[in-house]
């Protein structure tokens, strides 16, 4: 019966009719298959705190002959955390996954994921520790604008030198964002004018805006507000 409402795409009423026959046949060796079906069809029907209710109780289930399941209700849980709002709690669980599961083909993603919201939440050390972590594990060249995302995390920190240091960092990275490498170079800029040391805002100013130019001549138009900022300055 189940399947043939997830045959039909009728979800809802399949998520129900697996539910229903776990909940008749607990003892069933079925059932917790029945359980995540259910969870994965209350998912499809956009049903995200019934999905969790179910994912849930499959990773409360110790049973080791459903340890799959655990591990695909694990992988699909913080997703429904995040969709409905429950960020920090989505943020642990995608770490906790990626953790326990180093060798899971989507783990250093949920590294990142879990850095992202833990960014946005001011949580700066779990952010951080799971950018470091998507850096150290990610083998293709978008993994160089976690560099940038840790500066800023460091300057908003007002932990200046760590800031400087991975900015530099960032620049010197061979990463393709041209606009954060203008960004970067302006940002260095502001950090030794909080400092009060003159001498080195001038250098950066005029990095900032020799960087855009050179930029701009090879025909990427980025960071004209950057280097807008600096030439003011430089007045």
């Amino acid at each position: 019966l189940a399947k043939g409402f997830e045959d039909q795409k009728d979800y809802k009423k399949a998520a129900q009719a697996y539910e229903d026959f776990a909940n008749r046949n607990r003892s069933n060796s079925l059932a917790a298959s029945a359980v995540f079906n259910a969870g994965v069809n209350y998912e499809r029907a956009g049903d995200s705190l019934k999905a969790i209710s179910m994912y849930g109780m499959i990773l409360a289930d110790k049973n080791k002959a459903n340890e799959g399941l655990r591990q695909k209700a694990g992988e699909f849980l913080p997703a429904m955390y995040e969709r409905t709002g429950q960020y920090f709690r989505a943020a642990q669980l995608f770490e906790s996954f990626a953790e326990a599961n180093p060798r899971n083909k989507v783990s250093i993603e949920y590294h990142y994921n879990a850095a992202v919201i833990y960014d946005g939440m001011n949580s700066y050390q779990n952010a951080l520790k799971n950018y470091q972590k998507y850096f150290d594990g990610k083998r293709t060249r978008d993994r160089l604008e976690v560099l940038f995302l840790m500066a800023r995390i460091y300057e908003r920190q007002s932990r200046w030198d760590s800031a400087l240091g991975q900015y530099e960092k960032y620049i010197n990275s061979g990463t393709s964002n041209a606009a954060g490498v203008v960004e970067a170079h302006y940002r260095i800029a502001k950090i030794h004018e909080r400092r009060n040391r003159r001498k080195l805002v001038d250098e950066w100013m005029e990095k900032t805006v020799a960087v855009q130019q050179r930029l701009a001549r090879r025909g990427a138009a980025v960071g004209v507000s950057f280097a807008a900022e600096a030439k003011f300055y430089l007045v």
